[in-house]
């Protein structure tokens, strides 16, 4: 029992891919068309199909027989690609097999010499050294395989590479959405100034370079001014501000007003804005209208060590309780 194609043997379609899933066709030799049967092992104790699937990366099965066959390739769908008559015997022509001079070949029969597989173009083909022949009697089949499988090789790294920049790509695109949705003016609710001598307004991102402080009906329980400071991831800080309101200046906080009575109620815009965009010095001004009369102008300046976190209302005294309006803050990229 001999073998009739070479173990592992890769088939290949017109395009030079692999025949994946191909079909041979296995006959009686000299143009029969009586199927002959071929066998997976030596002992002939294992019947192949009849055709034969070829394996899905296109390499042939064991494939044993006895004399001589016509073998048809096929496509996967049935269409005929080339056949080869005869195959087996003493005279065997197995797939891709060296050339040699000293022998025949007939039309189809796949050789391979100088690296690369030809394909025979002429019947009764002898003597005619393929990568010599200049397309008379020899057709390119396939190049050199292990080119093919360094492009092979590189191209799947370029697949990974690829797919590598395309999970890149979609992160950016994700970490550029969150950036627009952090863009543009927003806007907390309000909160009561009716209780407590401190009131914190908290949640401001990092990167903010303007933040609005916005009050309403404010007042409280003494003659006590009313005060913002501000503070960072270190908490709020108490000390060295440069404020003023009128004539009246202020190193714990910034200024609202300089006028302050029980039972008034005040309303008006601070604005902090950062100075630049790599600075944590904070400027800042506002108006405020007293519901008596008057209006003060306040401005001022802080730096802080971090990214502005908090902003606190509170009073110079620090123990003005608040009991009436409301109060919100809103920011900017």
């Amino acid at each position: 029992m001999a073998r009739l194609i070479n173990a592992l043997e890769q088939l290949l379609d017109d395009n030079g891919d692999p025949l994946a899933s191909g079909l041979l066709d296995f006959y009686e030799s000299g143009g029969s068309t009586v199927r002959k049967t071929t066998y997976a092992d030596s002992a002939e104790t294992i019947l192949n199909a009849n055709p034969l699937e070829i394996n899905g990366d296109g390499t042939v099965p064991n494939v044993f027989g006895t004399g001589t066959y016509r073998v048809v390739v096929r496509t996967a769908e049935g269409a005929q690609l080339r056949q080869r008559d005869p195959i087996g015997g003493d005279t065997s022509l197995s797939f891709g097999s060296d050339w040699l001079s000293t022998t025949v070949y007939g039309l189809a029969d796949v050789v391979k010499e100088d690296g690369q597989y030809w394909e025979s173009q002429t019947a009764a083909n002898a003597g005619n050294q393929p990568s010599l022949d200049g397309g008379t009697n020899w057709l390119l089949f396939l190049a050199d395989v292990a080119t093919n499988t360094t492009n092979i090789d590189t191209n799947t790294t370029n697949i990974a590479t690829n797919t590598a920049n395309i999970a890149t790509n979609t992160a950016d695109i994700a970490t550029n959405t969150a950036n627009i949705a952090l863009k543009g003016v927003k806007l907390q609710a309000s909160i009561a100034t009716t209780s407590g001598t401190s009131i914190d307004f908290t949640g401001i991102p990092a990167g903010v370079t303007r933040v609005l402080f916005k009050f309403q009906n404010l007042s409280e329980d003494s003659s006590s001014a009313f005060l913002l400071q501000i503070g960072d991831s270190g908490g709020v800080e108490t000390s060295a501000y440069n404020s003023s309101s009128g004539a009246t200046n202020n190193t714990a906080g910034l200024l609202l007003t300089d006028l302050q009575n029980a039972g008034a109620s005040f309303r008006g815009i601070y604005m902090l804005e950062r100075l630049s965009p790599l600075s944590n010095i904070w400027v800042c001004s506002g108006n405020t209208q007293r519901s008596a009369s008057g209006v003060s102008e306040c401005a001022g300046a802080k730096e802080l060590s971090g990214e502005l976190t908090t902003l606190r209302l509170t009073t110079v005294s620090g123990t003005a309780v608040f009991d009436g309006g409301s109060a919100s803050i809103s920011w900017e990229f």
